[in-house]
């Protein structure tokens, strides 16, 4: 996949997802709420985190993240995130510090992305 292929962050396929699911649309939304609760929760540990020059729970949260960005076919925070996980295994916290924000703004997209999916209604 070249970068050109790579979806913006927070773009979301929920078409996609819905075949995926069986076209059950009452599991995707179940799926798409715990993911806008944990993905909040998940926002507010990496501020955390990263403050607290904490590396490697910001690595922990990152891969976690890559995760979730994934299920929801995000790649660009899925690449964000596995970038940033990469430089908080390195004993820099300057360049963590510099990174996070790009994930944490990426990662607010996506939540945004699925909640208003969430609103619509049935």
């Amino acid at each position: 996949m070249s970068d050109a292929d790579i979806p913006v962050s927070g773009q979301v396929p929920f078409a996609r997802l819905l075949a995926t699911v069986g076209g059950d649309e009452e599991t995707l939304r179940d799926i798409a709420a715990t993911f806008v609760e944990e993905g909040a929760q998940l926002a507010l540990d990496l501020r955390y985190a990263a403050f607290q020059h904490d590396l490697g729970f910001v690595a922990r949260i990152c891969h976690t993240i890559k995760g979730n960005a994934r299920d929801f076919e995000d790649e660009a925070l899925a690449r964000q995130a596995a970038d940033l996980e990469i430089l908080a295994r390195m004993p820099s916290a300057a360049a963590v510090e510099q990174r996070f924000a790009e994930v944490e703004t990426a990662l607010e997209l996506l939540i945004s992305r699925v909640k208003a999916f969430l609103a619509k209604e049935n």
